[in-house]
């Protein structure tokens, strides 16, 4: 996967859908390592929280040239989940990944 990654990004050639089937896009993949990154903290500092989420779709400039049908989140509905999690509200399941409506979500899409 890393391989197959980095050559596509070298050839400036993303998002690209590999030989293996595996779909590389820069904004997902670093959403990837996110998630290995929250897991690898949790495993190294039990005493800690570590956790991530999803704000949603929210209406920024990084999406203001997107046209498509989904309705987008105001920043204030996006930042609902992580100041959430942030403030400590909750008896969060360590190295999880929170949904954009603060629900217990999957690391893996189904």
């Amino acid at each position: 996967f890393i391989h197959e990654y980095e050559q596509a990004a070298a050839e400036q050639n993303l998002p690209f859908l590999t030989s293996s089937g595996l779909w590389l896009q820069s904004y997902g993949f670093s959403k990837a390592c996110l998630g290995a990154l929250c897991c690898l903290l949790a495993r190294r500092h039990p005493h800690l929280l570590s956790v991530a989420c999803s704000p949603g779709f929210v209406e920024t400039e990084m999406v203001a040239s997107y046209t498509g049908n989904t309705k987008l989140r105001t920043i204030d509905e996006g930042g609902d989940t992580p100041a959430w999690l942030a403030v400590g509200e909750g008896n969060y399941a360590q190295a999880s990944y929170y949904e954009k409506d603060r629900s217990l979500g999957s690391w893996v899409a189904e």
